[in-house]
Order: structure tokens, then sequence, then C-alpha cells
């Protein structure tokens, strides 16, 4: 899950402070709400670690989170798959 890979990243940052998560995943908000003992134990091991962090969870609609969207359009700074094609000429 990417929330808690993100949380535990920036533990120096988010440890101990208040921290909104705003997500386009609403079954994660419902997720965050259950009691331990109804779900699975892979599920209560993502909500111990979510535990750990004072979070918030708001549920957004994907189109409504612009700065996530154009982030992730971002264009590299460079092409890694451009080819040259005089190296390719001269083998």
């Amino acid at each position: 899950m990417a929330v808690i890979f993100e949380l535990e990243h920036f533990d120096y940052y988010s440890y101990g402070r208040k921290v909104l998560i705003q997500t386009d995943r609403k079954p994660l908000i419902g997720l965050s709400k259950k009691a331990y003992d109804t779900v699975t134990p892979r599920l209560q091991k993502v909500l111990l670690k979510l535990n750990r962090y004072d979070t918030k969870l708001e549920y957004i609609p994907g189109k409504y989170l612009i700065t996530v969207d154009a982030l992730s359009r971002a264009p590299l700074a460079y092409n890694k798959f451009e080819i040259n094609l005089e190296d390719e000429n001269k083998s």
C-alpha cells in the first residue's frame, strides 16, 4: 500500500505529527474504521502500521486531485529511450 510506504519513508517528518492523507480510494477509508478482529491477518498488519501515525484519511475523487495527477504526468528532463542513429550506422 502506497500510503504505508510513504509514511514509513518520510518517518522523520510524519511520526508524531498530524498527517492528512487525501486519497481517491474509498475502500481505504472504510478499512481504517474497521475493528481488527473483523479483517484478515494481512489487513490487520496494514492497520497496525497505519495506527503508528496520527493520520486522518480524507476521500477526494480523482478528478479533483490535480497536483497528484499533474506530477504523475510530468515529463522526464531527458529521454532515456532516445537512440543516436549515428552510433547505430557505425556498427
